[in-house]
Parts: structure tokens; C-alpha cells; sequence
């Protein structure tokens, strides 16, 4: 029995002592490539990991912006989409021009990912997140082993696979953060017990469950600060976003870039003549955006005024589906709505291009936007750069960089009445014209231009 001891232990001093030679020489292999990557601009090899790259959501916006300014000032760069979607460059970059108006060179390859099922929320029905992020770690070695770049990243939020281009291929590694993974914000929901669609209603009704859960989200933290070490560099979306990340993962280098928003065209839109009931919605149809929300003050609404008083009123809701989980969620929504009988109201654009888009932002006077803790908003932007007022919740980024406004559902409805039936039009014309000037901060040269620099000099 001693000598199994001391075998053992022989044989855990071996393995300690072999993998800490092999960290070492991970580390020199990545300062080198760091320093390679500084010099030589000319033949630079990025990978984007995005599996979803086609999701036509603000993450997608900013990854593609992101490659076509890239390829447009190093013609030789090769860059490399790690992606879960079996599709073309050409078929992709059409796509891409029909969601955003990015025109992007199809100067790049794509290298699908076969494990990229692995990162479904759906394959995780109890401790999602850590599932997730193990499943990501998978995930980035396969991305990584059909094509290892000089440069890896992460601009799809999965920080776990930083640890594997780092510490495994010794790539450089960049992260762009839209959102936190585990923030103390999350803690608190499950400490004050809210029921919401990240902490389920048995949990937040059970003291012992609760107790759990937050054992479950310390650990997550502990490891998200882990994860965290392994970048180089790190960019975030907001003030809201910078915050919590400098507290947890305590980064070297660490700026906000704020997202790519296409202003220019929408700031060209007239502010007269325009639909005085329509208001408009425009976020990827996914939970926590809360769609259901705004049914509900539509609803409300609807029951505070006569019907001559809404006769041309309109919530249009657009957005896009990821998968077919997404597309589930509309199918619920609209059930909701014909529930709540408010369908009339209603028009559905689903995975809207952007003339449909357009077409709606250059018409609309007021936008709403129900999501608790959104990280920023293009959307937002996006309204404001149209002349279209947005409703948006008083948390997150809105809440540290856009705008300020409303928080719970009497708020909501209560700012629709002032902007449909109070104000005239001199005032509504006024709000419109400061909006403007708010915005113009948020465009996608600015984006484009800050992201390569900080890419390619982290200490300006």
C-alpha cells in the first residue's frame, strides 16, 4: 500500500513538473507570436470565433464590420470564421450586405464546426452555463486544429475557448465583450429570489435551492476570471459592460469600442410627415429581450383608450431567429398576443431585411426596446440616428451611455400616451433633432478605426 503511495505520487510530480514545462513553453510560443503579430501587419492570420455568424443580431454587426475593414486596409491578411453553418463566403457575404449593408470582400474562408452543436443552451437543461463553457473548450479545439491563426477571436461571448487558443496553440488572443457572462447583477436576482428567465420560479421559491444556486454562480465567477486571464486584450461594448469586467477579470489592456451603428443613411431620414401611431421593435427574437413585455403594455394600452383613438396604431416587431428555438419563441409571442387580443395591432417582420427595416425606422415615431441589463443597444442608436423616440428600460448600458427612461410596465404606458396623444408636433420635432446629436459618437467608421488600432496597438 505504501509503495501505490509513492508511486502515485512519483507519477503526479511527473505529470505536475511535464505540464508545467509545457505551460512554460506555451507561453514563450504565444510572447513570440505576440511579437510576430506586432511586426509583421502584412501577413497577418485572424480568426473570428463566431459560430453564429449569420444571426443578423448587433454581434454579427460588429463581427463583419470588423472583417471588411481588415481586408480592405491589409489586402493579405488571411482571416478564418469559425462557424456552425454549413453554408458559402459568396452565399454569406450576400447575406451580410441584405442584414447590415456591409459590403464585405469575399477574401475569406470559412472552417465549419462539426461540435458546434456542443454550444446549444438546448444540450444543457441543468447547469447550462458551465455546460456551455465546457462544451465550448471542445468546440475551440476542434476550430483550432483545422486552422491555427496567429491571432484568435472571441467576439461571440464564449471566453472558455481563450483558454485553448492560448494555453494550447499559443495564439494571440483578442476578446470583444458584449455582455457578461456571469455578472454580479445575476447574483442579485438569485440572492433577492426574482423569478426571471434565468433563475426559474421552484429556485427562487426555495431557500435551500437559492443557496445552491448562488454556491453554483460563485464558482461560475471563479472560473470566469480564469478564463479572463487568458486574453491579451480586451474590448468591450459600454460603460456597463467595462465595469463589470475590469472588476472581475482585472485585464491589462482594456477599452471601450463602442458597436458599429450605420447612422448616416438614418440621418438623413425626414421627421415630417410620418406615421404619428406607429412604433416599432427591433431586436433578435431571444428571452431575455422580453418581447412579451411589450404585448403586455400594448395591451394595457389598448384597455386605457377608446378604439377611435387607436385607429391607426401599429407596434411593428422585427427581429431575427438564430434557430429554431428562436423561431418557437415567435410562434409563442403571437400566441400571446391573439390571447391577449391585441394581434390587430400587431405586424410581425421576421428576420427583416434591412430596406424592410428602413422602411419602418423612416416612417415610425416611437421605438420600444424591454430588455433589463441590455449591455448597449445598437438598436437604440439606431432609433435615435432615425428620428424615431425610443422607450427603452432604465438599466445597463442604455442606462450608462444612450438614453434614460422608463421601468416597469405603468412607465411604459404612461411616456406611449405623452408621446401618441400629448405632445405636439414642434415638440416632438425638438426631442427628435437632440437625439441626433447624441448619436453621432456611434458610427461605423469610428468602430472600425478603434478596433483595428487596439487591436494592433493595445497600448494607444
Amino acid at each position: 500500500m505504501e509503495e501505490w503511495f509513492i508511486l502515485c505520487g512519483c507519477l503526479w510530480t511527473i505529470f505536475v513538473l511535464s505540464y508545467t514545462v509545457y505551460i512554460s513553453k506555451t507561453l514563450h510560443k504565444n510572447k513570440k507570436k505576440i511579437e510576430d503579430f506586432h511586426k509583421d501587419k502584412a501577413n497577418l492570420s485572424v480568426g473570428f470565433f463566431h459560430p453564429y455568424c449569420s444571426a443578423g443580431g448587433g454581434g454579427e454587426r460588429v463581427l463583419w464590420l470588423e472583417v471588411s475593414h481588415l481586408l480592405e486596409k491589409f489586402p493579405t491578411c488571411k482571416i478564418i470564421i469559425y462557424t456552425a453553418e454549413q453554408t458559402t463566403v459568396d452565399a454569406l457575404t450576400d447575406k451580410v450586405y441584405k442584414q447590415f449593408g456591409i459590403r464585405v470582400l469575399p477574401k475569406f474562408s470559412l472552417v465549419f464546426l462539426e461540435s458546434a452543436f456542443l454550444l446549444e443552451p438546448k444540450e444543457y437543461p441543468w447547469f447550462t452555463l458551465l455546460g456551455q463553457a465546457i462544451g465550448s473548450m471542445f468546440v475551440a479545439i476542434e476550430a483550432l486544429l483545422r486552422y491555427t491563426p496567429n491571432c484568435f477571436i472571441d467576439t461571440t461571448g464564449f471566453p472558455a475557448s481563450m483558454c485553448i487558443a492560448r494555453f494550447c496553440f499559443g495564439c494571440y488572443v483578442v476578446c470583444y465583450v458584449h455582455y457578461p457572462t456571469i455578472s454580479s447583477d445575476m447574483l442579485q436576482v438569485v440572492k433577492q429570489r426574482q423569478i426571471k428567465y434565468n433563475n426559474r420560479t421552484f429556485i427562487a421559491k426555495s431557500y435551500l435551492a437559492t443557496q445552491c444556486k448562488l454556491f453554483y454562480y460563485r464558482a461560475l465567477m471563479f472560473l470566469y476570471f480564469l478564463t479572463g486571464k487568458c486574453a491579451d486584450v480586451v474590448m468591450v461594448n459600454s460603460s456597463w459592460t467595462k465595469q463589470h469586467i475590469s472588476v472581475m477579470w482585472k485585464p491589462q489592456y482594456l477599452k471601450i469600442v463602442y458597436p458599429p451603428c450605420s447612422v448616416k443613411t438614418l440621418l438623413d431620414f425626414g421627421l415630417s410627415g410620418r406615421k404619428q401611431h406607429w412604433v416599432v421593435s427591433l431586436s433578435q427574437f431571444r428571452e431575455e429581450k422580453n418581447h412579451a413585455w411589450q404585448l403586455f403594455i400594448i395591451h394595457k394600452l389598448i384597455q386605457q383608450h377608446e378604439e377611435k383613438d387607436l385607429q391607426d396604431f401599429c407596434l411593428v416587431m422585427m427581429g431575427s431567429t438564430r434557430h429554431e428555438q428562436d423561431s418557437e419563441r415567435v410562434t409563442q409571442l403571437q400566441k400571446l398576443a391573439d390571447d391577449l387580443k391585441v394581434s390587430s395591432y400587431i405586424r410581425w417582420i421576421i428576420n427583416a431585411s434591412r430596406e424592410q427595416i428602413d422602411y419602418y425606422l423612416s416612417r415610425a415615431t416611437i421605438a420600444l426596446h424591454t430588455m433589463r441589463d441590455e449591455h448597449f443597444g445598437i438598436s437604440l442608436v439606431e432609433f435615435m440616428a432615425a428620428g424615431v423616440i425610443p422607450i427603452a428600460h432604465r438599466s445597463g448600458g442604455v442606462e450608462k451611455d444612450i438614453i434614460t427612461h422608463e421601468n416597469n410596465t405603468e412607465e411604459y404606458v404612461a411616456i406611449l400616451e405623452k408621446l401618441l396623444f400629448q405632445l405636439s408636433e414642434e415638440q416632438m420635432h425638438s426631442i427628435q433633432c437632440n437625439m441626433r446629436i447624441r448619436v453621432e459618437e456611434f458610427s461605423d467608421e469610428t468602430f472600425a478605426a478603434e478596433f483595428t488600432k487596439y487591436l494592433l496597438f493595445p497600448r494607444c
